[in-house]
Formats: C-alpha cells, structure tokens, sequence
C-alpha cells in the first residue's frame, strides 16, 4: 500500500514538472512569434507558481518594456522573487538594477552582494567593486554568507523607494 502511494506521489510530481514544462515551451514560442497576450499569461501563470526562470523572464520583460508598459518597480519585484529563489542571472539583472538605480535607489553594496551571490567575478562585480570601500566590501561579502539579511535589506530598500 506504502509503495502505491509513493508511486502515486512520484506521478504527480512529474506531471507538475512536465506542465512547468510546457508552459514555458508555450511562453518562448510566443515571445519568438512576438504573442504579447499569450507570452502574459503563459509567464505570468508559471511565475504565480514559483517557477524561477518565468519570474526573471517578466522581470526582464518590464524591465525592458517588450511588450508590455515599461516598469521598473515590477521588474524588480519579479527579478527579486527569483533572485531569492537563487536563480543566477535574476540575481545578476536585479544587481544590475541596484548599480544603475533603476526601480530602487543605487546602492551599490547590494549590487556587489548580488553579483557575488551568482558567481560574478567578472567585469560588472570589478566596476562596482571600484566604487566601494573597503568596509563596504567587506559588509556586503558579509550580507552574501547571511542571505536572510540581504533580502531584509533589500526589502527595506525597496520600501523606501516605493514610499518616495
């Protein structure tokens, strides 16, 4: 009996997987054929689900305006639902909108600590590296071993962003 129902459990996780699957199958079609509407709901639907790639795929689509008003305020919300999920490049573009102050104020401590969550040793972690002290190098290298923390922080900036 124990066995049937793991079997059971194991289908149903598949399904779900398979569905992820094909909704974002669904979604770069549309965005390839240029399907606004379909590309809205596909992404939105998965992003609802916690479907990481779905929600750095809307954020960049408000960030950039494709086919939707340009906002910056719900391209970060959806690069930062990602981002805390850990997928890597939300956390690189939400860096990336924290070291130009698009959507939040500039800081480039978070930018710093966003990079350095996804492995950016390269060029974009360096330049920001440049515009830092060595504490506040330091903090944020701090803020990338305590993740509850940055995102507490980012909350907050956020926050007063919004409140402006």
């Amino acid at each position: 009996m124990l066995t049937l129902f793991i079997r059971f459990l194991l289908i149903i996780s598949l399904l779900s997987v398979f569905s992820f699957a094909e909704d974002l199958e669904d979604g770069w079609k549309a965005y390839e054929n240029k399907d606004n509407k379909t590309l809205g709901s596909v992404f939105l639907k998965s992003a609802h689900q916690g479907n990481t790639v779905a929600q750095c795929r809307l954020g960049f689509t408000y960030e950039h305006g494709d086919g939707v008003a340009q906002d910056y305020t719900i391209a970060i919300h959806w690069y930062s639902k990602s981002a805390k999920q850990g997928n890597a490049e939300a956390q690189f573009r939400l860096g990336t909108m924290y070291y130009n102050g698009k959507g939040v104020m500039k800081n480039n401590m978070i930018a710093y600590a966003l990079y350095s969550l996804n492995n950016d040793t390269g060029s974009l972690r360096d330049l920001t590296a440049q515009d830092l002290t060595t504490e506040q190098i330091n903090q944020a290298q701090a803020l990338t071993r305590e993740p509850k923390k940055l995102w507490a922080l980012i909350e907050k900036t956020q926050k007063i962003k919004n409140e402006q």
